[in-house]
Parts: structure tokens; sequence; C-alpha cells
């Protein structure tokens, strides 16, 4: 007789056990559909950004191909002009110093002359 007292009193309380333990899972349950839920939710926002970011690397290459095409030929222009005011200032300057060379022949003549006009007198 004891062991069907400890039989029904372990079984009174296993059952008391699995009731708390279907009410703590019931309690459980809505936590859990909602954290599924935001769970979900955050991973369609993160593939919305995700998106977005596609698009804003879409629009941003799209932007700097532009820009280049736009940039490059008036590069190529600037370049070619710099070259052509080097080209200018080289020639200026070959002419200033053929100029300088001429006039220091002429002074040097004139010094000559005037050496020999000295001697005459």
């Amino acid at each position: 007789l004891p062991r069907s007292e400890a039989a029904a009193a372990a079984a009174a309380e296993a059952a008391g056990r699995a009731s708390s333990l279907e009410a703590s899972l019931a309690a459980l349950s809505p936590r859990v559909a909602a954290d599924e839920a935001a769970r979900a939710a955050l991973e369609g926002a993160v593939r919305e950004l995700a998106a977005a970011v596609e698009a804003v690397h879409h629009k941003a290459v799209g932007a700097c191909s532009e820009l280049r095409s736009e940039l490059e030929p008036r590069l190529a222009a600037a370049e070619q002009r710099l070259e052509a005011t080097e080209a200018e200032l080289q020639a200026v300057a070959d002419e200033a110093q053929g100029a300088a060379a001429s006039a220091a022949r002429g002074a040097a003549q004139a010094s000559q002359t005037q050496e020999a006009a000295a001697r005459r007198i």
C-alpha cells in the first residue's frame, strides 16, 4: 500500500510538473511567435537595405562613368593646350636667347669699334 501511495504521489507530482511545463510553454509560445515575426521583419529590412545599397552603387558607378566621359576629353584638350603653351614658351626662350647673343655680339663689335676709334685719335 505505501508503494501505491508513493506511486500515486509521484504521478501527481509528475502531472503537476507537466501542467506547469505546459503553462510555461503556453506562456512562451506568443514570445516565440513574436520573435519569429521580428526575425522575418528584420530579414525583410535587410533585403530592402541590400537592394537600396545595390541601387546606390549602380547609380554611383553610372555617375562616375558619365563624369569620366565628360572629363577625359577636357583633360586631353587641356594637355594639348599645355603642350602648345610649352612649345610657344620654348620658342620665345630660344628667340630671347638668340636676341641676347646678337646683342652681346653687337656690344662686342661696338666696343671694338670704340677701341679702334680711340686708337686713331
